[in-house]
């Protein structure tokens, strides 16, 4: 309590023996406040708060818990940028392309697969590459993350050969009305 005075501080300390063999109780030190939420808000005794973080810890249940909540939607397409341009970056690092390659989803076929010769290959998403915002849902991010953690979907540097393939391909569908390469705002 002094502590909570001292620096105007409010919450609690639960402090558990992680042995079946030891039979102490938990120490448990709350602030008026703190005390006040267990048993409002949480809806628990505090004792049985401790007695609970006992059984918890005793059972062996923190080794196998899963996280609840998934991440939101955004958090996840913004961790999928980032693997493809870190990739992206490492790629030309190792392939000595001098100047810096910026991931541009709407011009990949000209920005990236034209101009550097390089592609981005055995990507889980079904049509071009494409913003991932526009990809298709959490279900096709998570194998997307999924495949670029396991180094499964990475870059590679196309031959001439498959090079001139890609771009006459590009041509064909940009012929039938596909937009492959975007017009500059």
């Amino acid at each position: 309590m002094a502590l909570c005075a001292h620096t105007s501080t409010e919450g609690f300390y639960a402090a558990v023996r992680s042995s079946i063999e030891d039979l102490s109780e938990p120490k448990l030190f709350f602030t008026k406040k703190a005390e006040k939420f267990v048993k409002e808000v949480l809806d628990v005794e505090p004792h049985h708060l401790g007695l609970k973080l006992k059984s918890y810890i005793i059972s062996g249940l923190h080794e196998h818990t899963a996280p609840h909540h998934q991440r939101p939607l955004n958090k996840l397409v913004s961790e999928c940028h980032t693997f493809i341009q870190e990739g992206l970056d490492s790629f030309t690092l190792e392939t000595n392309i001098r100047h810096k390659v910026k991931m541009n989803y709407p011009n990949y076929e000209r920005n990236i697969v034209k101009r550097c010769g390089i592609a981005l290959i055995n990507c889980p998403l079904s049509g071009p590459v494409c913003n991932l915002s526009k990809a298709g849902g959490r279900a096709k991010l998570d194998k997307l993350t999924d495949t670029l953690k396991s180094h499964t979907c990475h870059w590679v540097t196309l031959t001439d050969e498959e090079r001139a393939t890609q771009m006459k391909e590009n041509c064909l569908h940009q012929a039938r009305g596909e937009g492959i390469y975007m017009a500059r705002k």
